[in-house]
């Protein structure tokens, strides 16, 4: 199974609100999963994060829907840092950037419904 990584940002001037969210999960050897969480402020340095070791696939899928639903509903929406946009673009200007994992990924249904309809940049 392939792993999943998302960037989150959520963005509100008037609330002086800039910040970033990553979510990253991939499998361990014997069915367990690592799920590492970042989070910090657009043009910070400093993060913080949290890193949790999953004893399996159930538990890791139930995990990333809780955690990206909280997520959405804080406005945080999927994105890409600007600096990997612009290298991407660069490499590849007329390619669309898929964001979000397909349907055809068991990842697919960990998605907030909110976002399903934002599949690229």
């Amino acid at each position: 199974m392939e792993g999943l990584s998302l960037y989150l940002e959520s963005v509100d001037p008037e609330r002086n609100r800039l910040r970033w969210y990553e979510l990253i999960a991939f499998p361990l050897p014997g069915d367990r999963f690592h799920l590492m969480r970042r989070w910090g402020r657009i043009g910070r340095s400093s993060s913080s994060g949290r890193d949790d070791k999953l004893p399996s696939w159930d538990v890791c899928k139930r995990t990333v829907r809780r955690v990206l639903c909280l997520r959405a509903r804080h406005g945080y929406e999927p994105t890409m840092p600007e600096a990997v946009q612009l290298s991407l673009w660069q490499a590849s200007p007329n390619r669309l950037l898929h964001l979000l994992p397909d349907e055809s990924s068991p990842w697919h249904s960990c998605l907030p419904n909110v976002w399903l309809g934002e599949r690229a940049l």
